[in-house]
């Protein structure tokens, strides 16, 4: 396992991880962005409900971190060096994303409707924060800033549209 651990860490130096968070828009957001790359030539793999590359189309029934570090090194052994990873909150609680350096967190925004779920929506934002201690150290997040909530996730290397 230690060999698999020092390829993955080489792996993840040399590869773009982008990861896209928010209570609806995210799979949208996700596989447009997947398609836009796509037809900029750009080989990329998606990782959400389903993984999406040139040679796979497979349907993802559980997450760990283990499935997410065999798709990234399946990837890059197939020359994809971008990945895209839908973040839902299930996940960044369980915390299957904690060991991966993303280069780019996209939050597309925080509905209200998902504060029940979590207590209240202070609670819900700041599990939704959590993954924000993956991105890199020169790594950006682009943030909906007609959002209300989501001045939470500007950072210093922030991008908002909107």
């Amino acid at each position: 396992m230690i060999i698999k651990e020092k390829y993955l860490k080489n792996i993840l130096k040399d590869i773009k991880i982008i990861g896209i968070t928010g209570s609806s828009g995210k799979t949208s957001t996700s596989l447009i962005t997947y398609q836009l790359l796509n037809k900029c030539n750009i080989k990329v793999t998606y990782i959400g409900e389903y993984i999406k590359n040139h040679k796979t189309n497979k349907k993802i029934l559980s997450k760990t971190p283990y499935d997410i570090y065999n798709y990234i090194i399946e990837s890059y052994n197939n020359d994809i060096k971008t990945i895209i990873i839908e973040l839902n909150i299930e996940d960044i609680i369980k915390k299957i994303y904690d060991n991966i350096p993303f280069d780019i967190i996209v939050c597309t925004n925080l509905l209200t409707d998902y504060k029940n779920n979590y207590g209240t929506m202070n609670n819900y934002i700041k599990y939704k924060k959590q993954i924000l201690k993956s991105l890199k150290f020169k790594g950006k997040t682009i943030v909906n800033i007609d959002d209300p909530y989501n001045y939470n996730f500007i950072k210093r290397n922030s991008i908002t549209v909107g």
